[in-house]
């Protein structure tokens, strides 16, 4: 079991070049991968994002890859006419408004000023350069999994806590609703004994009556499917092979919380209604861990 929420960063450095990978997960639905990436690795993006999706497979993952060379490759030198008119304009105004004789401006000033002249850097990548991208960000890709796996022991031990929890009030659940059908069989037949001193009623059709009544209140059938769904969960948490998890489980969440709201919209007793209320709180707390698992 492993973890959407994890951190891992590597740095690696050579004579000319310098980079850093981080990458930082949180929970999501989906597979959300963005990348804050140079542009002079653009062109491989989607490489780079089939790369993490091959490793992670749930969650919002943001990567984020500095670089940094010693040797700017050039590909251009870009002169700014327009700039360079507008610096030798401004330049001529201040000395005719301070009268100086001579306020003409030479051209290493002009080309010495912001945005007169710029170098572009060339955005081509080497094939070595490219190679040695995808090791650092594999090296990244193992740090922070094994962040996500740290966090994912965590998660299992917390889920089956709650799992043995839930387990002990069905069980109580199951003890409660066996007296609760006794109960209201009980109160069945002293109302119909009373009814039966006043009017004369059909015992046959008396006795269908009580056995709908009953069966509309039995919740065994209820708690059976709960037991079979928290079975299933067990072998979840306890699945050693790797591979996302959490959709099922939020499937089975989803599940269990159904047969338990009908359990408690058949209760008639407060124990077992309060039981019911307990084993809901359990469940919350099952879905709201299992937001966290890949």
């Amino acid at each position: 079991m492993k973890s959407m929420t994890g951190y891992g960063s590597v740095q690696w450095d050579d004579d000319n070049l310098g980079l850093v990978v981080t990458l930082k997960s949180v929970n999501g639905r989906f597979l959300d991968v963005r990348p804050h990436i140079p542009r002079h690795y653009q062109s491989f993006e989607n490489e780079i994002k089939k790369t993490i999706s091959s490793e992670i497979r749930r969650g919002t993952v943001d990567l984020y890859l500095q670089r940094k060379v010693s040797n700017v490759a050039v590909s251009d030198i870009v002169i700014n006419e327009k700039m360079a008119k507008k610096w030798k304009a401004a330049y001529q105004k201040l000395g005719q408004s301070l009268t100086l004789k001579n306020s003409d401006v030479s051209v290493e000033t002009l080309a010495a000023l912001p945005e007169v002249i710029s170098v572009e850097e060339s955005l081509t990548v080497t094939d070595k350069e490219k190679k040695q991208v995808f090791r650092v960000l594999k090296e990244a890709l193992k740090a922070i999994d094994k962040e996500r796996v740290r966090e994912g022991k965590a998660l299992k031990a917390e889920l089956e806590s709650l799992l043995a929890e839930l387990k002990q009030l069905i069980d109580q659940v199951r003890s409660l609703s066996g007296s609760m059908n006794q109960e209201l069989k009980k109160k069945m037949q002293e109302r119909l004994q009373t009814l039966d001193a006043e009017v004369n009623v059909d015992p046959q059709r008396v006795a269908q009556e009580v056995a709908v009544y009953l069966d509309k209140c039995d919740v065994r059938e209820e708690v059976s499917r709960l037991e079979e769904h928290i079975a299933m969960f067990q072998r979840l948490v306890a699945e050693k092979k790797s591979g996302p998890l959490g959709k099922k489980m939020d499937f089975y969440c989803q599940e269990l919380l159904r047969e338990v709201n009908t359990i408690g919209s058949k209760s008639s007793q407060a124990k077992l209604t309060q039981t019911v209320v307990n084993a809901k709180s359990i469940v919350e707390k099952l879905r709201e861990q299992v937001q966290n698992v890949e």
